[in-house]
């Protein structure tokens, strides 16, 4: 998961876990692909010929940052995981223990290798302008 550098989990949202979705982990964002528009009745969706099903529906995007995406995970609730998405927080129900632990672990070791990435682009911008401030004094 990680050497690839992008994870797709199939998850449900809500609190009656009735919503399926698409987890899309990257080592650029996060999205959450397949969300339901509330304007679309629920039953708003078909399959393809071979059965899967394709809904419409929005997806959540959001990049790395020091405050998004959040996992918090539920100690009482092996299954159950709140993310927080830029200013939106879904309630997500993995299919398994294993499953939930991995999404919060691919997602925490993205977000802490684009922060380092981030951080250290930033340190070495800032030595080429004090480089470049000497040179010109």
């Amino acid at each position: 998961v990680l050497s690839l550098g992008e994870a797709k989990f199939d998850v449900s949202v809500g609190d009656s876990a009735v919503e399926d979705v698409v987890l899309r982990v990257s080592t650029a964002a996060v999205d959450i692909e397949g969300l339901r528009d509330t304007a679309l009745p629920r039953s708003y969706s078909f399959t393809d010929w071979a059965g899967q099903r394709l809904g419409f529906g929005r997806t959540e995007h959001v990049g790395y940052s020091e405050d998004s995406p959040k996992i918090s995970l539920r100690p009482t609730d092996p299954l159950r995981m709140d993310i927080t998405m830029a200013d939106a927080t879904y309630r997500l129900v993995a299919p398994d223990r294993r499953v939930r632990d991995l999404i919060y672990l691919t997602v925490q070791c993205f977000r802490t290798r684009a922060l380092q990435h981030g951080g250290l682009a930033r340190v070495v911008a800032e030595n080429e302008i004090l480089a470049a401030r000497d040179q010109s004094q």
